[in-house]
């Protein structure tokens, strides 16, 4: 069902572009035939800055994850993943997907298995999708591992932590993620994907959850980082 309402949503994206001229999603500029979502300088102004680049951040008292990424949280990145998530815009996921598959690179394993960061379910009522498994689902098709949406889980509808302090951050997602058939990661390498890491208070509790139900290797991938 919830791919249904995916490919609704893009076909009503493309019948709308018919009737209304399409425009950059970060300057509004109208875009040219050949220019999809953003325009050529706009354009210009992500894809210079993007690179294989990682991060380390710490899991509590388990150690810490690695997050593999591409791009800096710049104005032009921060505009397209916020038209993602909130613009009703899930077609955005396939050009972002890109520098997540720049930021992977060889990293992600054949015994690799790809965990999208899950959001509550009234959340994704609410919004129609799920933007981290749009972008999971570019990464399984182009690197050839599976991706498993149903093992992890988010239990509690936590606040959005865009405008929270990282104290806040962090005690707002505790506890708030949980795994079911963990079964189904056995002997796996899990490979989490979300769209922008910040403090890693999101990324960090999943990996934890993960790791305190016996799953023994997790890393993450993601589009950009903002720290």
């Amino acid at each position: 069902m919830a791919r249904q309402i995916d490919n609704l949503r893009l076909l009503a994206g493309a019948l709308l572009a018919v009737v209304v001229p399409p425009l950059c999603v970060v300057c509004e500029e109208r875009l040219t035939a050949s220019e999809r979502w953003l325009c050529r300088s706009c354009s210009r102004s992500v894809v210079t800055g993007a690179e294989p680049r990682s991060k380390i951040i710490p899991v509590g008292a388990r150690g810490s994850l690695l997050v593999r990424y591409a791009l800096e949280y710049t104005r032009e990145v921060s505009r397209l993943i916020h038209e993602m998530k909130y613009g009703d815009k899930p077609g955005v996921a396939g050009l972002l997907a890109a520098f997540l598959l720049l930021g992977a690179e060889d990293s992600i394993s054949r015994d690799a298995v790809i965990v999208p960061v899950p959001i509550h379910p009234a959340k994704r009522r609410e919004r129609g999708y799920n933007q981290s498994e749009l972008l999971g689902r570019h990464l399984s098709r182009h690197k050839r591992v599976p991706m498993t949406t149903g093992v992890l889980r988010k239990r509690r509808n936590t606040a959005s932590q865009t405008a929270l302090e990282r104290d806040a951050r962090m005690r707002n997602v505790v506890g708030s993620f949980h795994v079911r058939d963990v079964s189904k990661l056995a002997s796996r390498s899990v490979i989490l994907v979300d769209d922008v890491v910040t403090t890693g208070s999101t990324l960090g509790e999943c990996a934890l959850t993960l790791l305190d139900h016996g799953v023994e290797d997790v890393s993450a991938c993601v589009v950009a980082s903002s720290v």
